[in-house]
C-alpha cells in the first residue's frame, strides 16, 4: 500500500511542478517560443532595385534573411514594359520566405537619387511610376503571407545618409552598444560616404549643436550630420564632365549648309543636321574632343540628346545648354590623359565657385571638416573605382600620397595594356572600367574639395563593400528606425527565470516517471498475486 502511495504522489508532484514551472515563466513575461515579425524594403537605385527580407524579434535587432535585385532602375518602369513584372517576381519571392508572421508584411519602396531627378525633371511622370508600382504591389496574393504596402516614396539625401550611418554602424556592432566589436572604440561611431549613380552621401556624428538630425535607437538618441549632394553621383558627374568639355571646345550645331560638316555627321552616326542661327554656331565642326581623364586608346560617345535631357548639366539659369550643345548630334571623347588637365575639369565641379559659373546644381560644401580622429567606411562607387589601385587590394585605407601614385600609374596606362586583363584590373567590364581615370580623380576632388578632409586624414577612410558580409546602403538602416519607433515596452523579466522553469520541468519529469513506473510495477504485481 505504501509503494502504492508513493507512486501516486510522485506523479502529482512531478506534474504540478511541471504546470507551475511553464505557468510563472510564461504567464509573468516569458516565451516558450519567441515571436518574429517581418519587412520588406525595396531600394529603387538609379540602375537597379534590391528587394530584402528582413526579420525581427521582440528586442527589434534586425537581421536580414534574403534579397534579389532587379534591372532597370524604376524610372524605366510603365504599364506597357516588363519591368514591373520583374520587380513583383522579386518581392514574391522574398514574400515566401516569411513564416509564422505576428503581423501582416510591411512592404516600404524608397527611390533615391534617380527619381529625385526624374522629379525635378517631370513630377507626373513620377507620380504614374510610384502609382503603377503601388497598384502593383498591393496586387500580390499569397496564400501564407499577408502583406502591407506603404506607399511608394521618394527618400530625401539626408535620411538616405542617415539609414546608411545607422546600417553601417549596426553591421560594425556599435549600435546597440551591448555588442561592441572589441576593436571598436566604446564611445566612437563610423562615418559613411556613399556615392551612387546619382548622388554621394555623407553622414556621422556629431555634436547636438553641429547634428542637423537624429536617429533614436534601442532607447539612445544619436545626433548625426547628414547630407546628400544631387547630382554627385558617378554617373551623373561624367555627364557633366562631358558637357564641360563640349563647352570649352565651343562644339555647337553646325549649320546645314556646310555638306562637309553633313558628312562628318553621317561618320559619328547622326542624324539630320538642325537648322540653327549661324551668328550662334561654329563653322566648323572638330573630328573628336580629346579627354584628358581617359586612358589612351579609350573612346566615349554621348548623343547631346542625353545630355540635354539632364537637370545636372542646366546652366546657372536653369536651362539646358542647348547653345554648345546639340540635341541632333552624337560627340565622341578620345582618351588623351593629361591629369592637369583633368583636375582643372573635375574642380568645376567640387569647387563652389567654379561650379556656379557652369551649373545650375552645386554640391553642399563641409565647412566645418571632419571631427578629428573620425573614421568612415566609403562604399558603392567609392570602392568599385578604387579596385584599380592595386595597394586597395590588399588594404582598405590609403594614404593621399599613395592614391594620387596610384591614379597617375593607372591613367597614363594605355587602354591596349588594359584591356586584355579589364577583369583583373578592374575587377568589372570594360565600359565601367574606361571611366575609372576620371572616376579616380573625381573621388580624390570631392573627399578634398567637398567634404575637406585633410590629408592626415585620408588614412581613416576605409574602402569597402560589405560589412560583416552584409551590404552596406541605407535600407537595413531605414527597417532598423522603423523597428524601434514602433510602439511596444521592453518585455517585462518573468518572476521565474528560463532556467528555473527547466529545472522545475526536468525534477517534474523525473518525479512523473518515477511515480508512473511505481505504479505500472504495483499494477503488475497485484495481478501476478491475484492470479496464484
Amino acid at each position: 500500500m505504501t509503494f502504492s502511495v508513493t507512486g501516486a504522489l510522485a506523479t502529482v508532484i512531478g506534474a504540478v511542478l511541471i504546470v507551475i514551472g511553464v505557468v510563472l515563466y510564461t504567464g509573468t513575461g516569458g516565451r516558450l517560443v519567441p515571436f518574429y515579425d517581418y519587412g520588406i524594403t525595396i531600394d529603387a537605385g538609379s540602375s537597379h532595385s534590391e528587394v530584402t527580407l528582413y526579420k525581427w524579434g521582440e528586442d527589434k535587432k534586425v537581421i536580414e534573411k534574403g534579397s534579389c535585385s532587379t534591372r532597370p532602375g524604376i524610372d524605366k518602369i510603365s504599364p506597357t514594359n516588363g519591368n514591373l513584372n520583374k520587380l513583383l517576381d522579386c518581392v514574391e519571392k522574398m514574400a515566401s520566405e516569411v513564416h509564422g508572421a505576428r503581423d501582416a508584411t510591411p512592404v516600404i519602396l524608397g527611390a533615391t537619387a534617380g527619381m529625385r531627378i526624374l522629379e525635378a525633371e517631370n513630377k507626373t511622370l513620377t507620380d504614374e511610376i510610384l502609382k503603377t508600382i503601388d497598384e502593383g504591389l498591393k496586387s500580390i496574393k499569397l496564400n501564407n503571407t499577408e502583406l502591407n504596402v506603404e506607399m511608394p516614396r521618394i527618400i530625401p539625401g539626408e535620411d538616405e545618409g542617415l539609414f546608411a550611418w545607422v546600417t553601417a554602424n549596426y553591421l560594425l556592432k556599435i549600435i546597440p552598444p551591448e555588442k561592441r566589436l572589441a576593436n571598436v572604440s566604446a564611445d566612437d561611431t563610423m562615418g559613411i560616404l556613399d556615392m551612387g549613380g546619382a548622388s554621394a552621401q555623407i553622414a556621422f556624428a556629431e555634436s547636438p549643436e553641429k547634428a542637423n538630425t537624429k536617429a533614436k535607437l534601442f532607447g539612445k538618441t544619436y545626433n548625426v550630420k547628414a547630407y546628400s549632394n544631387l547630382c554627385y553621383g558617378m554617373d551623373q558627374a561624367v555627364k557633366r564632365y562631358f558637357s564641360l568639355l563640349i563647352k570649352d571646345f565651343n562644339f555647337k550645331a553646325p549649320s546645314t549648309s556646310d555638306n562637309s560638316i553633313k558628312l562628318e555627321r553621317e561618320r559619328i552616326g547622326g542624324g539630320d543636321i538642325p537648322d540653327v542661327n549661324p551668328e550662334t554656331v561654329s563653322s566648323s565642326m572638330p573630328e573628336l574632343i580629346p579627354d584628358p581623364c581617359s586612358n589612351e586608346g579609350v573612346e566615349h560617345k554621348i548623343d547631346g540628346s542625353d545630355l540635354l535631357h539632364e537637370v545636372c548639366v542646366n546652366k546657372p539659369d536653369g536651362n539646358p545648354p542647348s547653345n554648345y550643345i546639340s540635341s541632333k548630334l552624337a560627340y565622341i571623347f578620345r582618351g588623351a590623359p593629361d591629369l592637369d588637365k583633368c583636375k582643372h575639369y573635375v574642380e568645376k565641379l567640387t569647387k563652389l565657385q567654379e561650379c556656379r559659373e557652369n551649373f545650375q546644381i552645386c554640391p553642399t560644401i563641409n565647412t566645418n571638416g571632419i571631427p578629428k580622429g573620425a573614421n568612415f567606411y566609403a562604399f558603392s562607387n567609392y570602392y568599385f573605382v578604387t579596385r584599380v589601385i592595386p595597394y586597395l587590394k590588399n588594404h582598405s585605407s590609403i594614404s593621399l600620397p599613395l592614391f594620387q601614385d596610384s591614379v597617375k600609374n593607372f591613367c597614363y596606362t594605355k587602354w591596349s595594356t588594359i584591356e586584355p586583363n579589364v577583369e583583373k584590373i578592374c575587377e568589372t567590364n570594360a565600359n565601367f572600367c574606361k571611366r575609372y581615370c576620371f572616376g579616380l580623380n573625381f573621388v580624390e576632388k570631392t573627399l578634398s574639395d567637398i567634404y575637406n578632409f585633410a590629408l592626415d586624414q585620408w588614412l581613416n577612410i576605409h574602402f569597402a563593400k560589405k560589412l560583416e558580409g552584409k551590404s552596406l546602403g541605407w535600407a537595413l538602416g531605414d527597417m532598423l528606425v522603423a523597428c524601434n519607433a514602433m510602439p511596444g515596452a521592453k518585455p517585462t523579466k518573468p518572476v521565474l527565470p528560463l532556467y528555473g522553469m527547466v529545472l522545475m520541468i526536468v525534477v517534474g519529469v523525473v518525479l512523473l516517471v518515477f511515480g508512473l513506473a511505481n505504479l505500472y510495477h504495483r499494477h503488475r504485481s497485484r495481478r501476478s498475486y491475484e492470479s496464484v
